[in-house]
């Protein structure tokens, strides 16, 4: 599950560039003139996927996570008054005046109010679940003098875009996950394992307090782990039953930790541990796997959308009270179905996962395709990205050329 759906922490990198901003002594400067550039793209976290579809391009990344600033752009910004973000990205567009600026953190808000005076598009890409909450997709504040505004939001499918556009005015484009497009599918016979997705993160105390809207008060980020260990434990039962392996997909970038955390809640329970590396996504572990298992992750929506066999047990709804965390949101679907569960209840884990197991390639396709409107759209290689912004440079990456992101 990405915590952007727990109400504990601040978007990611927001809080950060504010503090750093007013600390001018934290910064570490640039002293080189900014260069004209064709494309912006704002962060790193997916920048190498989303550079590799400009090859004829002049690229810039700039990533506004880091406390590193250019003193020139700096001095601009102080000189018009302010060094808030919002400025300091707005002046740094006006001078390398850039044809396209691509975030794939569609959330982050002082992108929302950038007004070019040159004429440079900007295009947000979808990186995971959003949903009714300040957290993960950002409300207005009403005091603003106008409505937040970019060109072009590629979701992942129509119900999101219906969704977001209730906050952002632009060109929804229904895309599905575009990191999950640029991974091709691995299409070999599944090995004799589940793959069960970790939710762990060291980014958040275990005892940050999460409120809820159901009028239960607040629960720990802690007990919302806990509340997922029964799962992983009836998961791992399965396995052992089965002659299945269990594999355990790693989402933090504290190794050690993470799998430690599993190692001493799974006691006699044998699992391999796959961690996850910077700017890695587990794609391929997924396309191997008999069956994949998430809690809720971003990672378990976009191994349904490549066809894999995915069962979904998130307990968060009810924890929270908060219906839009449920599978399938916004498309409004029942809360238990053919391999998801809310209620997540010992009985139901194995009924779904029984059926996963047993049902044929035929079958399968036939119940993932009844519900293909809550899930991502798949579009391998990025194809309608592609042509979308093609008057910007982008171009279809050759086969043999498709750079690896997992290796």
């Amino acid at each position: 599950m990405p915590l952007s759906t727990v109400r504990v922490i601040s978007r990611t990198g927001v809080s950060r560039i504010g503090r750093d901003l007013r600390n001018l002594r934290s910064l570490r400067l640039d002293w080189g003139l900014p260069k004209k550039t064709d494309v912006l793209i704002l962060f790193t976290d997916t920048a190498k996927q989303l550079s590799s579809y400009f090859p004829d391009r002049r690229l810039t990344v700039l990533d506004l996570e880091s406390p590193r600033r250019n003193f020139w752009v700096l001095l601009l910004s102080i000189a018009s008054g302010s060094i808030r973000i919002r400025r300091y990205l707005s002046t740094y567009i006006s001078w390398i005046k850039p044809d396209l600026v691509l975030s794939a953190q569609d959330n982050f808000e002082p992108l929302w109010f950038v007004r070019p005076k040159h004429r440079t598009v900007i295009a947000l890409v979808q990186n995971g679940l959003r949903v009714e909450d300040p957290i993960s997709l950002p409300v207005p504040r009403k005091s603003l003098a106008h409505r937040p505004k970019v060109d072009f939001y590629f979701c992942f499918n129509s119900s999101i875009g219906d969704f977001v556009s209730k906050s952002l005015d632009a060109t929804y484009v229904s895309i599905g996950s575009f990191r999950c497009n640029h991974e091709p599918r691995i299409s070999i016979s599944p090995s004799e394992k589940i793959s069960y997705i970790s939710t762990f993160r060291t980014d958040i105390p275990m005892t940050s307090l999460i409120s809820t809207s159901n009028h239960r008060g607040s629960v720990t980020y802690g007990s919302i782990l806990d509340r997922r260990i029964p799962i992983l434990i009836e998961v791992a039962t399965f396995c052992d039953e089965n002659g299945l392996r269990l594999e355990l997909l790693g989402k933090d970038l504290d190794h050690n930790a993470e799998e430690s955390f599993y190692r001493e809640r799974l006691g006699q329970f044998q699992f391999s541990y796959i961690p996850r590396t910077a700017g890695s996504f587990q794609y391929l572990q997924c396309d191997t796997a008999k069956i994949v298992v998430s809690t809720g992750s971003t990672l378990g929506l976009e191994s349904l959308a490549r066809g894999n066999r995915t069962a979904v047990f998130d307990p968060l709804p009810l924890i929270l009270g908060n219906l839009s965390l449920q599978f399938g949101w916004p498309v409004l679907i029942d809360p238990e179905g053919p391999f998801w569960s809310t209620q997540a209840s010992p009985s139901r884990i194995r009924q779904i996962l029984g059926s996963l197991l047993s049902a044929s390639d035929e079958q399968w396709k036939q119940t993932l395709d009844t519900y293909r409107d809550a899930l991502p759209y798949y579009d391998p290689a990025n194809t309608v990205f592609v042509n979308q912004l093609s008057e910007y440079g982008a171009r279809m990456i050759p086969s043999d050329k498709t750079p690896d992101i997992l290796r």
